[in-house]
């Protein structure tokens, strides 16, 4: 038996993938030797397109996630230095030096925000949005993103919320926008249509999804369209058709992350000169979900001076953290492990715990629940740059005596949120305040054993 597989062109200009195998047929070994014996086949012949689009969906998604966890370990460790970097020189006396490190601190915070979203790997909460709403809320911005000679048109219907946050949201639809208007230089059209009911079933179906359980949008433009070997990779990370200086590739990777963290589908058809469409599918939200509870609506609290344990594993974010907190008046206990944070916390139990949730051979939420325990009302502070499980689950549970900083952070974000989480002082502990000494050794340390810094 053979088999191939082939391409043919067609009269109508496309391309059909199509499956070629035959079978030989032996000649009967007692027929006339004077007959002709040479085997005779049978050929069949199908069409394989749409097998061969399912099989390279899965070999680029097995590519991409291998490359997003690459980017996710190198992100997550370049996160870690940028907190550094841009916390010390938020530290720093204010200079034209310290801003213009501020200003390239804040771009690298927002590639590797996108280097993480491709990834999968960004820190996030759930949310529930409506799309059309969001949409309409959005036009004016989409409009001036697009310029006076490209035309915006809205095709919205009313459809259940997608379980996204508004900003990742945002995020999805700046980006295809953007990416619309670069593909209308002389300008033209951009349509954000939201799928209804049928639509939706559609495409679901086609996907094998459950259409009840999904909504559907897409931003489509007519303009130059995208060959087929850049249509391959128009999610790949750091890869642009743009010229030097005017894009980093990120865009649609960043887009390909969002989504896909959020359990759903991105997928672009586009012919070269016909425009582009970009189809996205995300689940729906079906649990109702309190927005902006926890952190953002607490008010920030008197600041007095306060016991902080910090147990955090990286020595130069350890450092920063300690400095930043001992500068505003808080005496800090530095460990590296939960164990010394343990006995630490034997020695002299802190008033706020600030624990990074991803330690190198375990997780500092273990710690969190091993100490909630005796002390159920513990202020904890949160911090990481992961997106596992662990991260997510404790993220979502913010409250009033829990809270959660992704890296990179800055020291005033650090700060208020420390005040945020610290009770009220007692009028007796201000009255010890008053009266304690204040050298800077004396008021800025605790007498707890020597840790590494």
């Amino acid at each position: 038996m053979v088999r191939t597989e082939m391409r043919i062109h067609q009269e109508e200009g496309q391309w059909l993938w199509i499956e070629v195998f035959g079978v030989p047929l032996i000649a009967d070994a007692k027929a006339d030797s004077s007959a002709d014996t040479r085997p005779l086949w049978i050929f069949g012949v199908r069409d394989i397109a749409e097998e061969r689009r399912s099989r390279e969906r899965l070999i680029r998604a097995q590519k991409l996630e291998s490359v997003g966890q690459m980017a996710a370990g190198i992100a997550h460790d370049f996160n870690n230095l940028l907190t550094v970097v841009n916390g010390f020189a938020e530290l720093l006396p204010a200079s034209d030096a310290r801003a213009h490190i501020l200003r390239a601190g804040r771009d690298a915070a927002k590639l590797t925000a996108d280097i993480m979203a491709f990834a999968r790997s960004s820190p996030v909460g759930s949310g529930s949005v409506d799309l059309a709403a969001q949409i309409t809320k959005w036009r004016s911005i989409f409009e001036s993103l697009l310029g006076e000679r490209t035309r915006l048109i809205l095709d919205l219907c009313d459809a259940p919320p997608a379980r996204i946050s508004e900003a990742q949201l945002n995020q999805i639809l700046l980006n295809l926008v953007s990416n619309a208007r670069d593909a209308l230089p002389e300008g033209g059209e951009v349509t954000i249509r939201v799928l209804d009911a049928e639509a939706t079933l559609i495409q679901c179906e086609t996907r094998q999804l459950v259409a009840r359980e999904h909504v559907c949008f897409e931003v489509c433009d007519i303009g130059i369209g995208m060959m087929e070997d850049v249509l391959e990779r128009a999610f790949d990370p750091f890869f642009t058709t743009k010229s030097a200086g005017q894009g980093n590739g990120l865009g649609l990777a960043s887009v390909y992350g969002i989504v896909h963290q959020q359990g759903g589908l991105v997928e672009i058809a586009s012919t070269r000169g016909q425009g582009m469409e970009v189809l996205v599918i995300l689940p729906q939200q079906h649990e109702k979900v309190v927005m902006d509870s926890g952190v953002t609506n607490r008010q920030p609290r008197t600041l007095g001076t306060a016991k902080v344990l910090l147990l955090e594993d990286n020595p130069m974010v350890g450092n920063l953290i300690s400095q930043a907190l001992r500068n505003a008046g808080y005496h800090v206990a530095v460990c590296r492990t939960s164990a010394e944070a343990r006995a630490s916390y034997k020695a002299m139990p802190c008033e706020l715990l600030i624990t990074d949730v991803v330690l190198v051979e375990e997780l500092g939420t273990d710690f969190v629940l091993e100490v909630r325990q005796e002390n159920p009302g513990l202020p904890v502070l949160l911090i990481s740059g992961y997106a596992d499980i662990e991260t997510s689950r404790w993220r979502d549970s913010v409250d009033g005596r829990s809270g959660f900083l992704a890296k990179p952070f800055s020291v005033e974000g650090l700060l208020r949120e420390v005040r945020y989480l610290l009770p009220e002082p007692s009028v007796t502990s201000l009255l010890l305040d008053t009266q304690a000494p204040t050298t800077a050794d004396q008021t800025n340390t605790l007498q707890l054993p020597k840790y590494p810094a």
